[in-house]
Parts: C-alpha cells; sequence; structure tokens
C-alpha cells in the first residue's frame, strides 16, 4: 500500500503535542517532527512516544528565525532520501486530518494522484465559554468551528513523485509550493478530506505564540506583517484576555477582514473508530509564558553571539552544534534531573573535544545519571575511557535539594534503589560499561582517588562550603588542557556554586576559554 508521511516543525507545544501525534498517526505511516527549540517539555512527550513504539522520527534546528518554508522543505527532502513514501503532508502541530464525508481516511489519501498536488481544506476550531477547561485533550475540549471558512486557506499534499522530479520549495505555511518558471502542476481540491485547525487553544498558548511567534519572525531576513504583530503590541501593552477575546482571536485567525460577522456551529471532528489516543504524559502541564519567552531570547543572544564568533575569530575544526550533538544524546532527555539542552550540549561539545583515547572523566553528583548519560555519550567510541561517577545514592544535598530527593526516594522506596535506577538508566542508554561507580560522599572518595582527569564535573552539594572543598581537593586532579565545569551557577535556590567560581575560575589565568550556558559554567585548565 502506498505510504504518507508528514513532516512538521514544532516550538514549545506542550499542550497539544501528544494528542496531535496519537490523533494523526491513525492516518500516516510515520510523522518527521523536527523541534525549533523547545524548553518546555514537549520534546519529552515526543521522546516518550517515540519509547512506545510510535513511528516517529525527531530532528532539530535551533534557528531562532521564523523560516518555517526553508526547514520543512529541507525535511520533507531528508524523508524522502531516508525513507521514500509516497506522499508528504506538511502538517502544522494545530492542524488534525479529519473528514466530514463517510469516507475512509487513510485510503481516501493515498487514492489522490500521484501526479498532481491535492489542496486540503483548514476547519479552524474556536474556543468558546462551554468548553470543559478541564479536559487536557483539545480535540475534545474545543467543540465549536466556524460555521464558514471564510479564509479559504489550503494545505498541500505534496507526492513525492513530483518532488523528486523537480526540485520544489514548500511556501511559508505550508499551503502550496513556490512557483517555477516553465513548469505547471496539476492541481486537484478536495473536500474529501480537510485539516482541522485548532490555532488558539488558551490564553497563555495564545501569549506564548504571539509573543514568541513575533519575535521569531523579526529574526528572519525578510518580516511579514500578520495577526502576529497585532496581537503581540496588544499583549506587550498589558492588556488581559478573555476567552470571549480567544473566541474572537479564532473566528478571525487569518481573516482580513475583520469585520466579517462569522458564527460558530458545535461540531466536534469524529474520534470514532480510532486507536488509543488516550493522554499519559500530557497529564500534568503549564504553559509558562516567560520562561518561553526568556528561553527564546537566550537562544537568539547566543545565535548572536555565534555569529559574530564566527565572523571575528576562527570557530574549531572540530565545533559541534546543538542539533548535531541531540541526535546523539536526545535521550538524556528521558532520566529525571535539572540538565537543560543547551547545558547537556556544551557539557557534550567540551567532552567529545578531548583528545585522546584513554581519557578520564569524573562527575561528583550523578543523582539519577541524567548529566552522566551525556558525559558517558562523549567518550562511547573511545577506547579505554572511563566516567568516574561519585554519590553517595542516598538522596543528601543542601537544604532545597533534599526535600526534592527525598520524594524520588519514596517512589523508589528503600534500600539504596537510587543506586540501581541509576544504574538501569545507563543500562537502558548502552552507557554503562563505560561507567565505574564509586558511592560515597566525595570528600571521602577524594582520599584514595589519584586518576588524573581530562574533565571534572562539579554538580555534588551545592552549598558554598560543599562546592568549595570540592574544587579545593579535585581540580587539582585536571590535567593541563582537561576542563571544569560547575552546575546551578545561576541557581535561584543557591549560591554556592555561583559563589566558588566567581572567587576562583573567574579572572584566574589557570582557567581559559570560560563560558557561561544556561547555568552551566566551563573553562579550561591553561596548558
Amino acid at each position: 500500500m502506498k505510504t504518507v508521511y508528514s513532516v512538521t516543525m514544532i516550538k514549545n507545544e506542550i499542550d497539544i503535542i501528544e494528542i496531535f501525534i496519537r490523533y494523526n498517526l491513525n492516518f500516516l505511516d510515520r510523522m518527521m517532527i523536527l523541534d525549533n527549540g523547545s524548553t518546555d517539555g514537549t520534546i519529552e512527550i515526543i521522546l516518550e512516544l517515540i519509547e512506545e513504539g510510535l513511528p516517529i522520527d525527531l530532528v532539530f534546528d535551533h534557528n531562532p528565525a521564523y523560516i518555517q518554508a526553508e526547514i520543512i522543505t529541507d525535511l520533507m527532502y531528508f524523508t524522502i532520501q531516508k525513507y521514500n513514501p509516497d506522499f508528504i503532508l506538511p502538517l502544522d502541530v494545530d492542524e488534525f486530518i479529519a473528514t466530514y464525508k463517510n469516507v475512509d481516511i487513510k485510503k481516501t489519501i493515498v487514492g489522490f494522484p500521484e501526479n498532481a498536488l491535492t489542496y486540503f481544506n483548514w476547519i479552524t476550531y474556536v474556543p468558546t465559554e462551554k468548553d470543559n477547561s478541564k479536559d487536557r485533550n483539545v480535540i475534545r475540549r474545543i467543540r465549536h468551528r466556524r460555521n464558514k471558512q471564510h479564509n479559504y486557506d489550503e494545505k498541500v499534499l505534496i507526492p513525492t513523485f513530483l518532488a523528486k522530479k523537480q526540485k520544489v520549495v514548500i511556501k511559508q505555511g505550508s499551503h502550496d509550493l513556490e512557483k517555477i518558471v516553465g513548469v505547471k502542476w496539476r492541481r486537484n481540491h478536495t473536500d474529501l478530506i480537510n485539516l482541522a485547525h485548532y490555532p488558539v487553544r488558551s490564553v497563555d498558548q495564545m501569549k506564548s505564540k504571539y509573543l514568541v511567534g513575533w519575535l521569531a519572525n523579526l529574526a528572519r531576513p525578510k518580516q511579514v506583517l500578520f495577526d502576529w504583530y497585532y496581537y503581540y503590541n496588544i499583549i506587550k501593552n498589558g492588556d488581559n484576555f478573555t476567552v470571549e477575546d480567544l473566541s474572537t482571536l479564532a473566528l478571525y485567525y487569518d481573516v482580513i477582514d475583520k469585520s466579517k460577522k462569522i458564527s460558530v456551529i458545535e461540531d466536534p471532528i469524529s474520534l470514532d473508530n480510532l486507536g488509543d489516543i488516550t493522554l499519559r504524559y500530557s497529564k500534568q502541564f503549564s504553559i509558562d509564558v516567560t520562561k518561553n519567552i526568556l528561553n527564546y531570547t537566550e537562544n537568539l543572544a547566543r545565535e548572536y553571539s555565534l555569529l559574530r564568533h564566527k565572523v571575528y575569530d576562527k570557530i574549531p575544526d572540530n565545533y559541534i552544534s546543538d542539533e548535531e550533538i541531540l541526535v546523539t544524546i536526545k535521550d538524556f532527555m528521558l532520566i529525571k534531573g535539572w540538565l537543560s539542552v543547551r547545558e547537556a550540549c556544551e557539557l557534550y561539545r567540551a567532552a567529545k573535544s578531548l583528545e585522546g583515547t584513554k581519557l578520564n572523566l569524573c562527575e561528583i553528583g550523578s543523582w539519577l545519571g541524567r548529566s552522566s548519560y551525556v558525559l558517558a555519550k562523549s567518550i562511547q567510541k573511545k577506547r579505554n575511557s572511563v566516567l568516574h561517577c561519585v554519590d553517595a545514592f542516598d538522596g543528601a544535598g543542601d537544604a532545597i535539594s533534599e526535600d526534592l530527593y527525598s520524594e524520588e526516594q519514596k517512589i523508589l522506596g528503600e534500600n539504596n534503589l537510587l543506586l540501581d535506577k541509576f544504574k538501569k538508566n545507563m543500562e537502558k542508554g548502552g552507557v554503562l560499561s563505560y561507567i565505574k561507580i564509586h558511592e560515597g560522599y566525595s570528600f571521602d572518595i577524594i582520599k584514595n582517588f589519584k586518576t588524573k582527569l581530562d574533565f571534572l564535573f562539579i554538580d555534588g552539594n551545592h552549598d558554598y562550603q560543599s562546592v568549595y572543598r570540592d574544587y579545593l581537593e579535585w581540580s587539582p586532579l585536571v590535567k593541563k588542557g582537561g576542563y571544569i565545569a560547575f552546575h546551578d551557577v545561576g541557581s535561584g535556590h543557591t549560591t554556592g556554586p555561583k559563589q566558588v567560581v566567581e572567587q576562583n575560575i573567574v579572572g584566574n589565568p589557570m582557567w581559559i576559554n570560560q563560558r557561561l550556558v544556561d547555568e552551566l559554567y566551563v573553562a579550561q585548565k591553561a596548558k
């Protein structure tokens, strides 16, 4: 039977990503998803779904500019090269394949001509005060749609036969292909298949979408003036939003003439005859608008810094981008812990840059192995290299952290199951054989630890005296050219790591190539 794959770009879609995937996989053979810098838990949900065995590919591109057309076009050709499906459907995360006719959706899609572009209609859904706000399933909660669409936007289904025959470019928004001089495609418009469209779902989702979305639009080489700018300015001016405002936003989404009278009818998309679409990973979440904006602006600033670095300095030949790194280490997000995506990439990048095949890395404070997995992956192809993990695995820590640790200890039970969980996580990740566990407190382990280190990661007890003691006792073991790293230097609950770094690393000529990534501080020992 012919195959249909979707290509999708996402950014911070925690409120809709799970149902988007579970629902649409009823009609698709595989979903190709590109993450554009999510920091809200979206990636973790996708990884859980992949763990279930769902046919999903996850790739990364953290370009802060909203260049959807370029990214989706590249993703389409990547998909064709890797899997060679018969059809590609560019699908946004707020779109759900539906029909309002008595047809089999999958059979209908694969029955469309392979020598023509087929266009589906948008059917826009509108939140109302009648919605059950407690239902996290978006397509079950939002039951009303426009009685008449008014904007008449369509989405294009692309036969790969055409994409292989002629290099094509998907337009911004994935509504069509860019025109090619001298090429005229056959066009097929259908009302058998539609895309149920849920662009506005909650106040916080809307704010995050328009604030981050407009900033990303400004980062493009060429800006496009559209509704996002209008609502961005409303939010910027401090206006509050109600459910009625959300309804208005959805009613007139992508409708140029705002004076039109648009009515709604209750007509939810059918959930009959589907596979299991139970939400397992979206039960508890919140959309943190401020966090999403700050994370985006941090990414934008870092991209600007990297760009200046490329212009004024020489980037090392062995520099690896975050996107390349995430292909290797993305499963670290399935392990409980507090290491961010950017921190994980920087940790891996620094460790990976070390030369030699007999490396010794050491981590003080392993917890359940989130950072351990990242460091172990960096030496996976280097024979005779070892990651030394130093931890008492007893849930001890500074006053704030200890509460978090004890809660996890209760979940796991007694008999030092933290260590067992750590081992299982590392074994599942395929890196346990690269790890030597030193069970105990760092100030005791150091008494008999004489191995010279290529990399030292201090992430144990975070009170000042403990961090300072770890630095004094362990840093002399770091070789010249080796790295030292501290975690939580910007943490709001403790100033220990920050004080130690400021007093002993910053301004110290012994430590060069210093950089801060989120709350991770990395420095290299001068040669």
